[in-house]
């Protein structure tokens, strides 16, 4: 969005002030009064956002994350993945969610249960038996493991649903 900073509240008694020195206690601009915390905006180079649906012109609904919106505008580039691609154009009424305009996205991928192990509400459930096995490999130290078998080496969503047994739910 091009601001050098962003005002947040609610940090006032906790530990996050005395652990991060890039964050500063200033007067508040419009009431000398009250102090408040100001942090450092965020400039990601990439953002990524899984919708539940997206059109050929960029326009997707995000599930949710209010927050996705101010995300797509600061980053440089923002890739969307998309449990399902659509003519359109989509509009804000079309779906559930946070709404993001063509405009600000540089790429749409189709991606059938590009959410999971985690869910996505209405669509399917976070698969528990996964994200259990997914703990267990990283406490044990295998996660290198783990991303060679479920991450790197999988070519493409068909492969992998049907490593994770995912492709018989659609």
């Amino acid at each position: 969005m091009g601001v050098p900073f962003v005002p947040v509240r609610g940090l006032f008694g906790s530990d996050l002030l005395r652990t991060r020195s890039d964050w500063k206690v200033i007067p508040h601009p419009f009431n000398p009064d009250e102090e408040i915390v100001v942090c450092p905006a965020l400039n990601p180079t990439v953002a990524l956002f899984h919708a539940t649906v997206a059109d050929h012109q960029g326009n997707c609904i995000v599930p949710g994350r209010q927050e996705a919106m101010p995300m797509a505008r600061a980053a440089d580039a923002v890739i969307v993945t998309a449990e399902e691609v659509v003519e359109g154009p989509l509009s804000p009424r079309d779906g559930e969610g946070t709404f993001i305009p063509g405009i600000y996205i540089t790429a749409v991928v189709h991606t059938p249960y590009g959410a999971h192990p985690t869910g996505v509400k209405g669509l399917y459930d976070p698969d528990l038996a996964h994200i259990r096995l997914y703990a267990q490999m990283a406490k044990e130290g295998r996660f290198r493991e783990y991303l060679e078998r479920y991450v790197y080496g999988v070519r493409n969503g068909e492969d992998y649903q049907a490593l994770v047994g995912i492709g018989a739910r659609a």
